[in-house]
């Protein structure tokens, strides 16, 4: 992606991961970004140290590996479909790029999709709420009142508070002695095909002996 600036000296648009807020990063030279050329490897003009290796963000990714090891990959939506991977929705504007939502503000390893479909269907998040859902989930169901949980949630005349939560705990019990679990929209068979994360071994704490 090529900036529209004008007087720009940057070949293409590339990320870079900041973990000091809105303040720009320095390289792990101890330079900011400034002190550092405008066009591969990004080499640093003050630093001899890290002249030959270029800009390096000091910054770990939760995938374990650092910054310097990822890259600024820009594709369509044609192009990831014929990749497998997940699309999102449309967004109204270039301007808010990736972010279709919360979930867009976690990190990238985080939002993983292992078998590569995407979002589940409508039905499957459209389903009607029940006592077997989160505490969340069920606090919306009182948004229509004629539901059968938001019915079931008001105490009835003459129930006391003990009876009450007695008769909530046998509902879920019935719900999940005679409702099937909902199926996985993700088929948990399917090769992962977002990411891979090496398994390494946690590191080993150095303590010195006594004398």
């Amino acid at each position: 992606i090529s900036c529209r600036q004008a007087g720009c000296r940057c070949v293409s648009f590339e990320y870079v991961a900041n973990a000091s807020g809105t303040s720009d990063p320095n390289c792990r030279c101890k330079h900011s970004l400034d002190t550092h050329g405008t066009r591969p490897p990004y080499t640093c003009q003050k630093s001899i140290v890290s002249h030959s290796i270029g800009f390096r963000a000091p910054f770990t990714c939760t995938c374990g590996e650092p910054a310097y090891k990822h890259i600024t990959l820009v594709e369509t939506k044609q192009e990831r479909e014929q990749r497998g991977h997940p699309t999102g929705y449309a967004t109204p504007y270039k301007a808010m790029g990736g972010l279709t939502g919360f979930s867009s503000l976690a990190e990238g390893y985080l939002r993983l999709d292992p078998s590569g479909r995407g979002r589940p269907d409508d039905d499957f998040l459209n389903q009607p709420i029940t006592a077997m859902d989160h505490l969340i989930l069920r606090a919306h169901a009182s948004l229509d009142p004629n539901s059968a949980e938001a019915q079931s949630q008001l105490r009835r005349p003459g129930e006391s508070e003990l009876d009450y939560y007695e008769r909530r705990y046998q509902e879920r019990q019935r719900l999940s002695r005679g409702i099937r679990a909902a199926p996985n929209p993700y088929d948990t068979n399917a090769q992962l095909t977002t990411g891979i994360r090496n398994n390494k071994s946690p590191p080993r704490r150095i303590t010195g002996g006594k004398k």
